[in-house]
């Protein structure tokens, strides 16, 4: 008898089911219609759907770049140890050669030209840790790779296409630390934060890193892939084609997620909300167009406006946010975009909302917090 095939969004719900039972404790939240749901771990599951950009912020140890491995493993079916091996770790010394790639020394003693590239744009999700402790030439390297999909070193070009993005921040600033780019800035499209679980989990920790290591790790598959990224890199590519952990999504239904969350439509009232909030905080009667080098308006008017708490103005990316709405009306199973979808999560995570979730997470950009 032929097995019954798992539709995708079942096997999306069982991903982060058994990420937030087994190996990440997010804990649960109210959503859309009061709906519960694993509010960082749904995000993040978004971000996948859409190629998109995501901040994971948080104190040290509180399991950011963890959890994005561990989703990346479930969702895309490559090993966490994989994307452990090829993860971009921010160090103020890392530069270009070591986070793009290098040229081929013995090519080159032979008078030919090439590079050998990092694995790291091979993999399905791309994780940066610690990202604003890169150097801002290497911040402009990650910045046209994870906008375009395609990396330039020298004179080559390694087209991988667009890919979800996770990159890390630890929120608590120090002296190795060299802050974000504001270009950079502009192209994450979700942040999340990492808090503090609940105490009931505290001896549960070590078991769950067991689990992963168990469950989500394939040490002689990550051994062959890394050996096969020592010869070329089309050699890597062949050797990770194959994706041993269980119940991830396929191409193909990624695509039909894809093509499913574009053919949904907002209603008027999301519409409505998402033209109103971005013409409210981009102008101000007394300085029109907002610029980050206006002192806080004084006008009358303004005051009854949140541009008036903002220092810089939205770039127009910032309208984007309706996917990540239309993502969640689809998660949902909704057949409509409500202005409920493109609220959330406003009455969470230090009232941000989609539409602007990504500037209000940086202290520099709020007049007042």
């Amino acid at each position: 008898m032929a097995r019954k095939a798992v539709r995708p969004r079942q096997k999306i719900y069982s991903a982060i089911s058994e990420t937030a039972e087994r190996y990440h404790f997010s804990p649960l939240s109210e959503g859309p219609n009061g709906k519960q749901m694993h509010q960082n771990l749904v995000l993040m599951t978004l971000t996948y759907f859409l190629d998109k950009n995501h901040l994971l912020i948080g104190e040290p140890g509180w399991g950011k770049t963890t959890s994005a491995k561990i989703l990346a493993a479930k969702l895309s079916g490559v090993p966490y140890d994989l994307y452990d091996a090829l993860e971009i770790r921010g160090n103020p010394q890392k530069y270009e050669e070591k986070i793009v790639g290098r040229p081929n020394y013995g090519k080159l003693s032979q008078g030919m030209e090439e590079v050998v590239w990092q694995g790291t744009f091979g993999l399905p999700v791309l994780v940066v840790d610690e990202g604003n402790r890169l150097p801002y030439d290497s911040q402009d390297v990650i910045l046209q790779g994870i906008d375009t999909g395609r990396w330039n070193y020298q004179n080559r070009s390694l087209y991988e296409g667009k890919k979800p993005t996770f990159i890390t921040i630890n929120e608590r600033p120090d002296h190795h630390q060299n802050g974000f780019i504001a270009a950079l800035k502009d192209r994450l499209d979700m942040v999340t934060e990492e808090a503090y679980w609940t105490t009931m989990i505290l001896f549960d920790l070590k078991d769950a890193k067991k689990r992963v290591g168990r469950d989500l790790c394939m040490h002689e598959y990550t051994e062959t892939a890394l050996a096969a990224l020592a010869q070329d890199y089309a050699a890597f590519q062949k050797a990770i084609k194959g994706r041993p952990i269980k119940g991830h999504l396929v191409a193909d239904e990624k695509r039909l997620i894809q093509e499913e969350i574009e053919s949904l439509e907002p209603d008027n009232d999301a519409m409505l909300f998402m033209q109103a909030f971005m013409a409210e905080i981009n102008y101000s009667a007394q300085y029109g167009c907002k610029r980050g080098s206006d002192p806080i308006s004084t006008d009358t008017h303004d005051q009854n406006y949140a541009g008036v708490h903002v220092r810089h103005s939205f770039s127009p990316r910032s309208g984007l946010a309706m996917e990540y709405a239309k993502a969640l009306a689809w998660f949902l199973g909704d057949n409509e975009v409500m202005l409920d979808h493109v609220r959330y999560p406003s009455k969470l995570s230090r009232k941000r909302s989609f539409i602007n979730v990504a500037w209000l997470a940086f202290s520099d950009t709020t007049r007042n917090r």
